[in-house]
């Protein structure tokens, strides 16, 4: 049974294009040979038609038997915002670049920044000049977040916790558990 899709499977529209014409502007095949290509009951794919939906996974499995991108094709059916389809996924496109490549990109916004008074511009020794004139120095919070070592000498908030190894020792238990 060699069909082409029916004329009343084009009632279903979710969003985007009809599900029916879509399918026939991605291949002239009949249901039956795209269901095959697919892997998929013809029933299935026919079934889908007739509901005027066919499935992401349908909608994602054709398009790619028949060479058409497939974010494209879910967009066209309605079940892709096109605004998804335009963005990248910025952590899944640093990995997939060489280093080469980051290096020179690094490099690229790094004279973006001087030709434009950005932020790199300010030279080494006016950098260094700053930190040893002490000038900075009133402009660093009393706590900077240096490790310091401890110091007795020094109040600190009270702790009213029961000290742990004393009780462990007044019940009779095991010291080294």
């Amino acid at each position: 049974m060699c069909e082409k899709l029916p004329s009343h499977a084009v009632s279903g529209k979710i969003m985007g294009m009809e599900h029916a014409q879509w399918m026939q502007q991605i291949t002239e095949d009949s249901v039956r040979s795209a269901a095959k290509k697919i892997d998929v009951a013809p029933r299935t794919l026919a079934t889908q038609l007739e509901k005027g939906r066919i499935s992401p996974e349908n909608v994602i499995a054709i398009a790619v038997a028949y060479d058409h991108h497939p974010v494209g094709a879910l967009v066209d059916t309605g079940y892709l915002d096109a605004k998804w389809a335009e963005q990248v996924d910025p952590a899944r496109a640093l990995r997939s670049v060489t280093e080469k490549q980051l290096a020179d990109e690094v490099l690229r916004r790094m004279e973006l920044g001087v030709e434009h008074g950005g932020a790199l511009d300010t030279p080494v020794d006016e950098l260094a000049s700053r930190r040893t004139n002490g000038g900075t120095r009133s402009e660093v919070p009393s706590y900077d977040g240096t490790v310091r070592e401890w110091d007795d000498t020094t109040l600190h908030a009270a702790d009213s916790s029961p000290d742990e190894q004393a009780e462990r020792e007044r019940r009779g238990e095991n010291l080294f558990d």
